[in-house]
């Protein structure tokens, strides 16, 4: 039996808008646990956010205005609370998200 190597090419057998709807995903799940971490939900206009205690709406909107508010000793803390996956601890849903959390994008 062959010893798989530690580096897959996960994007060997998909198209090219299987792996942009999967970046897309991505993106959205990392915002939404940015939202959550954040606990932008308490000032949110949504009433189900609210409810919920959690972000349900966009999370892109919410993300841009709350984001100015955060003070810059927040940043590392946040970050690693994203790292682990938010309030609930979630898992990453795929290869692309578990790379977006280890490398934060530059809009935070």
């Amino acid at each position: 039996m062959p010893i798989l190597s530690a580096r897959v090419n996960f994007n060997k057998h998909t198209t090219p808008e299987q792996r942009q709807a999967r970046e897309r995903a991505a993106r959205a799940a990392l915002c939404r646990i940015y939202c959550d971490v954040m606990a932008l939900w308490r000032g949110c206009a949504t009433k189900r956010c609210k409810r919920h205690c959690r972000c349900c709406g966009k999370a892109g909107p919410c993300l841009e205005r709350g984001r100015v508010g955060v003070p810059r000793g927040l940043h590392v803390k946040i970050l690693a609370e994203v790292r682990a996956g938010g309030p609930a601890r979630l898992a990453p849903i795929n290869n692309v998200e578990r790379q977006l959390r280890r490398d934060p994008p530059g809009w935070l």
